[in-house]
């Protein structure tokens, strides 16, 4: 597990073993939180299994800034004033700031790593606060479901499967919509022909067109 997190590929596979061994794993179950706004504590939190969101409480809503599977490290500093929640059975290993640090000063190379990791969650939150401002409901929802495709589909002879069972209040706290407005836009993209729901999963059954209707305005 500790092998598939991007961070710590220039670790060898003896030194992830010894890794591995001084730091014990934290199991977390569906609903349960990893952190809260109020943590002061800095740490890197490694995900080895499962998939996490994280998001704030706004205005009385919940409102998801991004979703993070295994393979991912995340410094806690850079999640102040967000809930960290286990969306699945997680297992993640917490790293203490003066360890990560010296860790980092072994292997400089892990400091890009996670540069990188930032860099790509920094620039989907850039693209979700322009669809905000910018884009109807149609439209974000077409770019939300482009994103799932890239980050868990399944191509499937009936088109691209997304395996997790999201429900429309989950969809909308991804895109800032209530659920009507989910329901209805999900309405129009099976109207297109380019999604359809079978047993309460989402299929892609046309890539190209779905790109189409999320570049529209």
């Amino acid at each position: 597990m500790l092998a598939a997190v991007d961070c710590l590929k220039p670790l060898s596979r003896e030194e992830l073993e010894e890794f591995a061994k001084g730091h014990p794993d934290a199991y977390f179950q569906p609903g349960e939180l990893l952190s809260t706004p109020w943590e002061e504590d800095e740490r890197l939190l490694i995900l080895k299994k499962g998939r996490i969101q994280i998001y704030r409480i706004w205005q009385g809503r919940k409102q998801v800034l991004s979703q993070v599977e295994h393979g991912t490290a995340l410094a806690t500093h850079r999640l102040h004033g967000s809930y960290v929640e286990a969306m699945e059975p997680v297992i993640v290993l917490s790293l203490a700031k003066g360890a990560a640090l010296r860790l980092i000063e072994r292997h400089p190379e892990m400091a890009w790593w996670l540069i990188e990791g930032l860099t790509k969650r920094m620039r989907r939150c850039d693209e979700k606060l322009a669809d905000l401002a910018l884009k109807k409901t149609p439209t974000r929802l077409a770019n939300l479901v482009l994103q799932l495709v890239e980050d868990e589909g399944v191509a499937t002879p009936e088109g691209y499967r997304i395996p997790t069972r999201y429900t429309h209040d989950e969809l909308g706290t991804m895109i800032g919509a209530r659920r009507v407005a989910v329901t209805r836009a999900l309405g129009e993209l099976k109207g297109e022909e380019v999604v359809k729901v079978k047993g309460r999963l989402l299929y892609v059954t046309d890539l190209e067109a779905l790109k189409c209707l999320a570049e529209a305005g």
